[in-house]
Order: C-alpha cells, then structure tokens, then sequence
C-alpha cells in the first residue's frame, strides 16, 4: 500500500490521542508488560512464602510462566470466547 507507514502512524495518532512514534509506542508497551510481569511474579512468590510453601516460580519468560501456572491447574473451566481484534485494528480492517 503507497504511503501506509505514514498513513498506519496518522491513523495511530488519531485513535490513540499520542504524538509518540509506533517504536516509542511499542517500548513504552513492552516496558510496561515488564513491569506488570515482575510485579506478578513477586506477588506469587510473596503469597507461596506466606503460605510457607517451598515450591517457587524460578521462570523470568513470561510464556514459562503461563505454561507453569497453567500445568498447575486442575478442572479449571473453560473460558469464554474473546475477540483478539483491537478498535484500533477493527476500524482498519473492517470499514
């Protein structure tokens, strides 16, 4: 598509209300999901060691740790159907 850089990033400025480039939107995301990963993995290993349990969560990936946290699950329900599509996403490809 002839100028969809520029149109992706005009289109990403309108919908997002940022004057931050789509790289500086992506570290900002990244470090972002870092940040919430670690503060999840310190409030698991701070309730196992209230719970005086010895089994730890030595992962740092954070697939690693869904794929432990779910081999712990036992009959856990399914869940719902969701839709991955952003807004953002939605109003490009489905106009």
């Amino acid at each position: 598509m002839p100028d969809g850089k520029e149109y992706y990033a005009a289109l990403l400025r309108s919908k997002s209300s940022s004057s931050a480039s789509l790289q500086e939107l992506f570290e900002l995301t990244d470090e972002q999901l870092k940040k919430l990963i670690d503060e999840a993995r310190s409030l698991y290993l701070n309730a196992k060691k209230s719970d005086n349990l010895e089994e730890t969560l030595p992962e740092k990936d954070p697939t690693e740790i869904l794929n432990t946290l779910q081999g712990q699950l036992q009959e856990f329900p399914e869940g719902p159907e969701s839709d991955i599509y952003s807004k953002l996403l939605r109003s490009i490809c489905c106009q």
